[in-house]
């Protein structure tokens, strides 16, 4: 199960801490390990990181599951523990 294998680096500075499941939404949880919440633009960073999110439909986020009615929610925390930003993905974001 993933959420035994986790904390897991994914690349050099983003922490995957948590996968949990809420009604129909999973929930993907990173912490920016070299950076407070306040060293970025909160709308900038939500706007870029929904694009590559968007972008990696299929690979980033289960076709299968959205077409279900599920929903995705990544959130990311600076190293402060305070969020920089909620991204959610659904169906029509993909389809």
């Amino acid at each position: 199960m993933l959420q035994q294998s986790l904390p897991m680096m994914v690349d050099e500075i983003t922490r995957f801490d948590q996968v949990k499941l809420q009604d129909k939404e999973l929930i993907y949880t990173y912490t920016i390990i070299n950076a407070a919440s306040t060293d970025y633009d909160k709308q900038l960073f939500k706007d870029e990181a929904k694009k590559i999110l968007v972008d990696g439909c299929g690979t980033t986020v289960d076709l299968g599951y959205l077409k279900f009615g599920g929903s995705y929610t990544f959130s990311y925390f600076g190293i402060d523990e305070l969020l920089i930003a909620d991204i959610s993905i659904s169906e029509s974001d993909c389809f």
